[in-house]
């Protein structure tokens, strides 16, 4: 894994950055916020994507 920052675009807030890990080999990228979703029980992670 190998740091990278990222950017994404927001509403009309302009642009958002934030930092994560790619991997070098398969290029899955990984964050905080994904890393806290994964930690969630399955039925608040359902919960959490409608």
């Amino acid at each position: 894994m190998s740091p990278e920052r990222f950017s994404d675009f927001c509403d009309q807030a302009g642009q958002y950055h934030f930092s994560g890990w790619r991997c070098l080999s398969c290029g899955e990228v990984l964050d905080p916020v994904i890393l806290a979703n994964r930690r969630l029980p399955e039925k608040q992670a359902s919960i959490a994507k409608k």
